[in-house]
């Protein structure tokens, strides 16, 4: 699974490591699905009854995978975006987290095995369905 963060959240991270300020990450998020690499030119889905999850970020819904440097989500529901009878969205292949409420991107990851949205089809990714490898 590839991961894309954003300049911004790469910027701050770097000023964090290196001595400068303290990074604090958003406290929930808007996740969007994406057809391309939000952070390198991707397009985010439009259509019928589109509209972005809201995501708190905090331990209940991102555990620790013992014993390695992975981190899962594990929220008790699945996260579902329904394309109403209309218009389709394309083929999303990645999801985008956003600062919650507005437009400023965090990071994103690539979706594995994305197939097409067609009106009325719903998007869905399950219980810990959803993955980050932090490696070395």
């Amino acid at each position: 699974m590839a991961i894309s963060y954003s300049e911004a959240t790469r910027l701050a991270i770097g000023k964090a490591l290196m001595g400068g300020d303290v990074w604090t990450p958003p406290a929930s998020y808007d996740l969007g699905l994406f057809t391309g690499d939000p952070n390198n030119g991707g397009v985010e889905c439009t259509g019928t009854g589109y509209a972005r999850i809201p995501l708190a970020n905090d331990g209940t819904h991102w555990g620790v995978v013992a014993g390695s440097f992975s981190k899962t989500f594990r929220n008790l529901t699945d996260w579902v975006f329904t394309a109403a009878a209309g218009a389709g969205w394309g083929q999303p292949n990645w999801i985008c987290l956003f600062e919650a409420g507005g437009s400023d991107k965090v990071w994103a990851f690539q979706i594995d095995n994305a197939s097409p949205v067609g009106a009325g089809d719903p998007f869905k990714v399950n219980t810990g369905g959803v993955t980050f490898q932090f490696l070395n």
